[in-house]
């Protein structure tokens, strides 16, 4: 009996696991990074969440009725991504007027009514009503904090073209030391 040994389709293979293996732990470090980047910047944006709370909060303790800088918002502007309400849209501000024509007007039913409400002891609907620009009797206080995460090679280079994140914001309070 004679035995032939045919090698045509053998090719070598030596180094095939090590590269695999390889191409396995950069895409596990490139996850790692990842998921390391993404709770830095949900870190940082909880504490400039938390600055701008107590910034607000102090605010809100404060003697004195405060003068608020709100404005009122119509509507925005969608922006070149096409979605609603992302950084880079536009706010369309409202009008004051509107405000007060639709919905403080309707706090009474007819003249006796303001009437009756002009004569209350807290004046602040009348306050309301005769303002040009209502917000500044809401007695809102607001709160900014601001801050910047510096971006991992990887993360900038694979996933969002920029050096850095910068994190703002903003909150709002009602002013709480005239309410008692």
């Amino acid at each position: 009996m004679i035995s032939v040994q045919c090698s045509v389709f053998s090719a070598r293979k030596d180094g095939q696991a090590i590269t695999e293996l390889m191409v396995g732990l950069v895409a596990i470090v490139v996850l790692l990074a990842g998921l390391v980047q993404i709770a830095t910047i949900a870190k940082r944006h909880t504490d400039a969440m938390v600055k701008a709370r107590k910034d607000a909060g102090r605010l809100a303790m404060q003697s004195g009725r405060p003068a608020s800088a709100a404005a009122y918002l119509e509507d925005w502007d969608v922006a070149a991504d096409g979605k609603r309400y992302t950084r880079d849209d536009d706010p369309i501000d409202g009008d004051p007027g509107d405000f007060n024509s639709y919905i403080v007007d309707k706090a009474a039913q007819n003249a006796v009514g303001w009437d009756i409400l002009d004569s209350a002891q807290h004046d602040d609907i009348p306050r309301l009503r005769n303002s040009a620009i209502p917000a500044t009797q809401f007695g809102l206080v607001e709160g900014h904090a601001e801050d910047t995460v510096e971006l991992f090679p990887v993360f900038r280079h694979l996933i969002y073209a920029a050096d850095a994140i910068n994190i703002e914001c903003r909150v709002w309070q009602t002013w709480t030391t005239g309410i008692y």
